[in-house]
């Protein structure tokens, strides 16, 4: 059985390239950094909800309102 792949595309270098990935998507967040040091923008909304939710790292936060439902 084949892991799903991860397809990067740079279309203005006319470049691409594709790795397989296993677990969730957190997993795959945590590979592509140790193998590849990429860094995916706001990786860290995916950990929330879950045991890994960085929340010693929380400075400060506010009530934005009340939902409308």
């Amino acid at each position: 059985m084949s892991h799903p792949k991860l397809v990067l595309v740079l279309l203005a270098l006319k470049y691409y390239a594709t790795t397989e990935v296993t677990g969730n998507i957190g997993g795959m967040i945590d590979q592509l950094e140790a193998r590849y040091g990429v860094q995916i923008p706001l990786s860290d909304l995916f950990l929330w909800g879950t045991d890994a939710a960085p929340l010693d790292k929380i400075e400060s936060a506010m009530n934005a309102g009340q939902d409308l439902a």
